[in-house]
Parts: C-alpha cells; structure tokens; sequence
C-alpha cells in the first residue's frame, strides 16, 4: 500500500542573512505558495533583513532573531511548524530548526543557488 504525504499546513523557511541570498529564497517561496496555497509560511531572518523578505508577498509572518537563538527556537517550537527549510544551514540554523518540525530539509548554499538560479516555474 502506498503511504500519503500529509500537505503541510505550516512551513518555515529560514535564511538568516544576506541580503542576496535572501532575494534568491523568493524562487523557493514563490514555489511552495503554488504548491501549497493553503499553507501558513513564515520566514526567519535577523531584524536587517526583515525589510527585504517583506518585498516578497509570499509570506505570512517574519520571525525576526533578536534576542537570541534560545528564544526564537522557543517561538518556533511553540508553533509546531509540519515542514521547515533551512536553506542557511550553519549552527544557528541547525539549532533553531532541531527537533522542532515533523519534515525538515537543509540546502546547502551552493545547491540552493544554483538551483534557483537555472530553474524557473
């Protein structure tokens, strides 16, 4: 018997920094909102950067890393996220993102663009 995928409901894709990377990451949210219409997906990033992700119209909430990774793994926890994308993938990152969602997937930088940057929908 084939076993069914759950849809996600909530996704988080994390990208802490830079700014060009963070423009890049709009390709990926621009697909999972066509995959995933119904889906909440939030965004994090540090405060810098928050700016850049809002020209991208494809996420609901951007959590900001303030006070701390302590903290922001807390908030995500809290949200019980079914799917996470780290597509920063450093300490930070793998931190936040541990033990905190039922799928998770991590893009190494250069995949990531390389991918996006030959591929278009």
């Amino acid at each position: 018997m084939k076993s069914v995928t759950p849809v996600p409901k909530k996704i988080l894709v994390i990208r802490f920094s830079s700014f060009g990377d963070i423009i890049l990451s709009f390709t990926l949210l621009k697909k999972l909102r066509r995959k995933f219409p119904e889906a909440t997906i939030d965004f994090a990033t540090k405060p810098e950067f928050a700016e850049a992700v809002n020209l991208c119209d494809m996420t609901n909430e951007i959590l900001q890393l303030k006070s701390g990774v302590k903290d922001l793994r807390k908030v995500i926890a809290e949200r019980n996220y079914d799917f996470i994308v780290d597509i920063h993938n450093n300490l930070k990152s793998i931190y936040v993102s541990s033990y905190n969602s039922h799928k998770l997937m991590r893009i190494k930088k250069d995949h990531f663009k390389n991918f996006f940057l030959l591929t278009e929908d």
